[in-house]
């Protein structure tokens, strides 16, 4: 690592500056380490006195321990405008002063990605969708970028990494601390499989309510597309979603029941004129790729498609089906089982059943 990438993290580090005045900086002098070399007077010209001041006078010696921890772990660091830095952050308001990473971040400026988000407690329609978009598009060669949060944002990571597709994590916290700490085996395998985990937080930074809404715009910034899956009405998604709009960054939301309330604040996205999210295939024609899907034509009976029928979006139990279509229970589990084994419906636990999304 040459000099710079000290200087950055010192001056990431520095009382004061966050990411405007470093961009501020950056943009005067050139470099991390020319401004620490410039004179306080000039230094008085981009930011306020104290803060100059606060430069003038940094211990480097925090710097050094940061770094010196980068280099036991493996972790890489990117500063703005630096080698290596994604060009897709350069441009975007407060991008972030310095990028911790752990793997390849290498290809987000060449592929197609589709950031996708949403609840951290999804109904079992947003798991189905969650897993069909990501599924689709993962096949189709897009990136999949998301918060590696519960719910949406690990069933997009986790079916990206199960399709062998290039994925990235952008955490709200230090990459030595990964929250969720259940993800580690997750963020870990994205690694191994030549994706990424990344932070603007130092390795350490343990995870703070106000980091999370911040690095949401690196989410969207490297993203062609947000997806919100499911959302309440005060969601981080929406957060997401709002930083993607002013990043020019094409906003899609999964439209759902208007009495759950997990689909409020993507159909509350809709109505103030996000794309609706009909199907895989359309978001990759929009993207500009040609969906790679085989149709799958699946033969039922009439008395099959009469029991498919009577299963919708949410898991309904044996016995009120049984009520629905004044069945026997015997009967009705015979062709359960045979919806089943064509892969059109899946058993929960308790006898409900649920329709697989095809």
């Amino acid at each position: 690592m040459d000099n710079d990438v000290l200087y950055a993290i010192a001056l990431s580090e520095t009382r004061g500056i966050g990411p405007i005045n470093f961009l501020k900086l950056i943009n005067r002098f050139g470099s991390p380490e020319k401004v620490f070399n410039a004179t306080l007077e000039d230094i008085e010209e981009i930011v306020p006195p104290h803060t100059a001041e606060n430069i003038t006078t940094f211990d480097m010696k925090n710097a050094e321990r940061i770094l010196n921890i980068c280099q036991k772990h493996g972790i890489s660091v990117y500063y703005y405008r630096g080698n290596g830095y994604p060009e897709r952050l350069l441009n975007i308001h407060a991008p972030p002063p310095v990028l911790y990473v752990k793997g390849d971040i290498s290809k987000i400026d060449s592929v197609k990605s589709a950031g996708i988000v949403g609840t951290r407690k999804p109904t079992h329609y947003g798991v189905q969708v969650a897993k069909t978009f990501s599924e689709e598009l993962a096949k189709n060669g897009v990136a999949i970028v998301s918060g590696g949060a519960y719910g949406i944002d690990t069933i997009a990571l986790k079916t990206a990494v199960k399709e062998g597709a290039y994925s990235i994590a952008v955490l709200g916290n230090g990459l030595l601390n990964p929250y969720p700490s259940a993800n580690r085996g997750l963020f870990k395998e994205i690694v191994e499989k030549q994706g990424a985990v990344i932070s603007e937080f130092p390795p350490e930074e343990r995870p703070n309510r106000e980091n999370f809404p911040r690095r949401n715009r690196i989410i969207s910034a490297l993203s062609d597309i947000v997806l919100v899956v499911e959302a309440g009405e005060k969601s981080g998604s929406l957060i997401t979603a709002a930083w993607a709009e002013e990043q020019n960054v094409e906003v899609y939301a999964v439209p759902g029941p208007v009495t759950s309330s997990t689909s409020k604040g993507t159909n509350l996205l809709i109505h103030k004129g996000a794309k609706i999210a009909i199907s895989p295939e359309k978001v990759l024609e929009d993207l500009g790729i040609r969906a790679d899907k085989q149709e799958i034509k699946v033969e039922v009976s009439g008395e099959e498609k009469m029991v498919l029928d009577a299963i919708e979006g949410e898991p309904i139990h044996i016995d009120v089906i049984a009520e629905k279509l004044s069945m026997e229970i015997f009967r009705l589990s015979s062709i359960l089982f045979s919806l089943e084994l064509k892969g059109l419906i899946r058993q929960l636990p308790g006898k409900y059943y649920v329709r697989e999304i095809l």
